[in-house]
């Protein structure tokens, strides 16, 4: 029998393999975004908030679909239902995709005005309309990828999407000269391609059954989970609309590279950390609601991994930053990239916490705390942006996240008691504050000299983990054969750390 623990180091490494290459297409493509010659800074500020939006309305259009059918298809009591809940979640989810689509479609020059304030910029409304359209249409196969335990075939779908935006900007960007039109080209023709061949494979594989009576107990579950979801996203991009009100587009577009390279903590770390662990966590806990080491295991490496990530992250941004754009500006994103980077390691905490809330069906609970937590992000970036500007706005994301995972705690403990090693996250918090610290020292130096420092900084990280006492050296050496196993093949039992 597969240990939940080994399962889930394995299927977060498949979707961190899908999230590496999403960030090496953003990596591949930042030299386009931020060549001011091709994608004009206001430009790319306007993509920044173009994206956001598109974050924010593929949440709406899905209804809560996602979600429930996430909840039934590992509920063993349906499983004689899977392709009605398969079949009567797509069909549902096209119509209500189809129907905001239309609505962007016939408002674009209004939304325009007040998104960009620009009216003659509608043809790019109606580009991200479109785009919204067929990302919520595929979202269907690609959950149902998910809770099978597709993995494998999630990162190839994942990664053939990819390897069209790449092809589409260079095209329309690079070749054509459309500047940001171009861009939203780019992204229609992906999310196209991407949405027929996953719903070509899913109505070829399941059986054409339409339950109305299905819908309502799907959206009775998940629609709390759209408001749920829509604060998470008000939590994650906000910022950028409060930032293009109280500042500008050019601020909004430094913030944005800034996000973008944070982004990394919560794609490879976060995300691909969560599609695993709601899938295997829920049938953990679902099979036997006493087992919850794996809660408790997960947490602790959760912390320890993801906290390094963010300081190596953190460490390597201004080089980076500096061979890819001549413009000083978005030199500035590096301590927006920590605060940032701290805020999804939280976030991530958070994800831990809510499937316990999510497994006992307390789904208006999980709304009611992220809209919270997404209401107080609102007010921290107007009370802060005016006097610390795009850093004020990093902050009140790391506060934030930090304050939604300490209140899901809270109410998560209320509902299966699961002793969290909280003293591994105090201690790796106060690591990366103080290492940072320390790295800001180099700023003005030489490169080889930064190297030097930030990269003995890095180095230095595991060492002091070991000397708390975090990890001790045989949950080392179990680590490793526990991976060597993953990776190898089962040859001898092994301890899980």
């Amino acid at each position: 029998m597969k240990s939940p623990l080994g399962q889930l180091a394995k299927q977060t490494g498949f979707y961190a393999v899908g999230n590496i290459a999403i960030k090496a297409a953003g990596l591949l493509l930042a030299p386009f975004y931020l060549n001011t010659a091709l994608l004009p800074q206001e430009s790319f500020g306007q993509l920044i908030l173009l994206e956001a939006t598109a974050q924010l309305c593929i949440v709406i259009a899905g209804f809560g679909l996602r979600s429930g059918l996430m909840k039934y298809m590992t509920d063993p009591a349906y499983k004689e239902k899977s392709d009605s809940l398969s079949f009567t979640a797509f069909i549902s989810v096209l119509l209500t995709a189809g129907v905001l689509a239309l609505f962007f479609w016939l408002t674009a020059s209004h939304i325009a005005s007040i998104l960009l304030e620009d009216r003659n910029l509608a043809t790019v409304i109606r580009l991200i309309a479109v785009y919204i359209l067929f990302k919520t249409i595929a979202s269907i196969p690609l959950i149902l990828m998910r809770i099978q335990e597709r993995a494998g075939l999630f990162v190839l779908a994942t990664i053939g999407e990819l390897l069209a935006l790449i092809g589409g900007v260079y095209y329309f960007l690079v070749v054509m000269e459309m500047g940001l039109e171009g861009v939203l080209w780019a992204f229609v023709l992906s999310s196209f391609l991407s949405a027929f061949i996953l719903s070509s494979v899913l109505l070829l594989s399941v059986r054409w059954r339409f339950e109305i009576p299905i819908i309502p107990k799907l959206i009775a579950f998940g629609l709390p989970i759209v408001f749920a979801g829509l604060a998470s996203q008000v939590l994650n991009v906000g910022d950028r609309y409060i930032l293009q009100w109280l500042t500008d587009a050019e601020t909004v577009a430094v913030y944005g590279w800034g996000a973008r390279i944070g982004g990394v903590i919560n794609m490879l770390f976060v995300q691909s950390f969560h599609f695993a662990f709601i899938v295997i966590g829920l049938k953990t806990i679902s099979a036997d609601p006493e087992n919850v080491h794996l809660y408790r295991r997960t947490f602790r490496h959760f912390v320890i991994w993801t906290g390094w990530a963010v300081l190596i992250l953190t460490l390597i941004t201004y080089d980076i930053t500096n061979l890819i754009t001549d413009e000083r500006n978005y030199l500035m994103a590096e301590p927006l990239v920590f605060l940032i980077s701290m805020g999804f390691m939280s976030y991530g905490i958070y994800y831990i916490m809510m499937n316990i809330l999510y497994a006992r069906g307390k789904s208006v609970l999980i709304a009611l705390s992220v809209t919270g937590a997404a209401v107080f992000n609102i007010g921290l970036n107007i009370a802060l942006i005016p006097y610390m500007g795009a850093i004020g706005a990093a902050l009140a994301t790391f506060i934030s996240y930090l304050g939604l995972a300490l209140f899901t705690a809270y109410n998560s403990k209320h509902q299966i008691e699961i002793r969290y090693p909280w003293r591994i996250f105090i201690l790796v918090t106060v690591m990366l504050f103080t290492m940072y610290g320390l790295s800001l020292l180099s700023l003005e130096w030489e490169f080889v000299e930064r190297l030097f420092l930030r990269g003995g900084l890095i180095i230095l990280y595991p060492i002091l983990i070991v000397l708390f006492r975090a990890y001790n050296i045989r949950e080392i050496k179990d680590g490793y054969a526990l991976i060597k196993k993953q990776v190898l093949g089962p040859k001898d039992d092994v301890v899980e750390s």
